[in-house]
């Protein structure tokens, strides 16, 4: 069976649906009955090229005609909006999208042609790939008469030995960008500083964004906060700042999951974020973490206060994330599920 994937990562995987779309593919290359062709085409998502690129693109059908198979991203949608209707068209292929989280479903007035545009393309597909329970709900309700196939993120099961929380470390890891609320993180430690409560917040993360991060910058340092900006770092030293962290704050306006939740639960450590979007999913109120309510710095800040002020408190939760990281799904799941899925096609 010939299976082509369109605008899968080009490169190494940085973001938690990159992570997930790499782990995906390198399940699907290892299933004897299929060869897999991936094509990236990532010179056409810069600059001026973005404009002519669904035209550009209907050149694929040529390039699709001997395959069973097609998935796409739906993060890229605007690329493939003309060209997947005419494989759709074709009637001889199945077509699979990847769909992580909806980028226009709250949208302003303006952008409600692409709120349009994406749920077309999704209509599109005979199976969406759904990779959170967040997501998959939204599509449910949303009634796109779409099948779903519901692949849940899987995480590394494995024992972190070497835990050396020190108290009031605060860390944040995701890119430097405003959707991930890095500005309300900042506002909130200035709250805590307020309070006479000692804390430093280590943040970790590619600046996607370059003016965004130039003005955190400058509020840390009108306020004199101890924050430290490590940009990308090693897997090995991202282990480090877990395991040495005293919480974990994510602060982010949407996300489809949250991969780095689940991931700062394997090493124990309590959750702060906002009430938004999957959020809930993961992070439960007084269990593993607290959830604060939306934009709301300072209430995010009296959470981070109410941890560190009391420890038996920060043992109790961080107990709490430990159980639930045991509970999620593991690698073996995801390849069984993949295999069932595409092996019998």
């Amino acid at each position: 069976m010939e299976v082509k994937l369109f605008y899968m990562i080009g490169g190494k995987p940085v973001t938690g649906g990159q992570i997930y779309e790499y782990l995906f593919v390198n399940v699907l290359k290892s299933i004897p009955s299929i060869r897999v062709k991936i094509q990236t085409n990532e010179k056409w998502a810069r600059g001026i090229r973005k404009v002519v690129a669904p035209i550009v693109n209907v050149r694929i059908l040529n390039k699709v005609r001997n395959d069973d198979v097609v998935i796409f991203n739906s993060s890229k949608f605007i690329y493939w909006i003309l060209v997947l209707p005419l494989i759709r068209l074709l009637g001889n292929k199945r077509v699979y999208v990847i769909h992580h989280h909806f980028m226009y479903l709250d949208c302003k007035w303006y952008e409600y042609p692409l709120n349009v545009m994406e749920k077309l393309l999704l209509r599109c597909a005979d199976r969406l790939i759904i990779p959170s329970p967040y997501v998959k709900e939204l599509v449910e309700c949303l009634r796109l008469n779409n099948s779903v196939f519901y692949l849940p993120i899987p995480f590394e099961k494995k024992l972190c030995q070497k835990l050396n929380p020190q108290e009031g470390r605060l860390l944040f890891v995701g890119t430097v960008e405003k959707r991930k609320g890095l500005k309300y993180l900042i506002e909130a430690m200035t709250f805590v500083k307020n309070a006479n409560v000692k804390c430093v917040l280590d943040v970790v993360g590619k600046v996607v964004d370059e003016i965004y991060f130039e003005n955190m910058k400058q509020i840390v340092e009108e306020y004199k906060l101890d924050v430290t900006f490590h940009g990308f770092v090693s897997l090995e030293q991202k282990e480090r700042l877990y395991a040495s962290a005293d919480i974990f704050v994510f602060p982010s306006l949407l996300e489809g999951y949250g991969m780095v939740l689940m991931e700062a639960m394997g090493y124990g450590l309590p959750i702060v974020a906002f009430n938004n979007s999957a959020m809930p999913y993961s992070v439960e109120n007084g269990i593993n973490g607290y959830l604060a309510d939306n934009l709301n710095s300072k209430h995010f800040a009296e959470y981070i206060i109410r941890i560190l002020s009391d420890r038996t408190l920060r043992a109790k939760l961080s107990k709490g994330a430990s159980e639930i990281f045991e509970k999620a799904p593991d690698i073996n799941s995801f390849k069984k599920l993949i295999v069932q899925e595409f092996a019998s096609l």
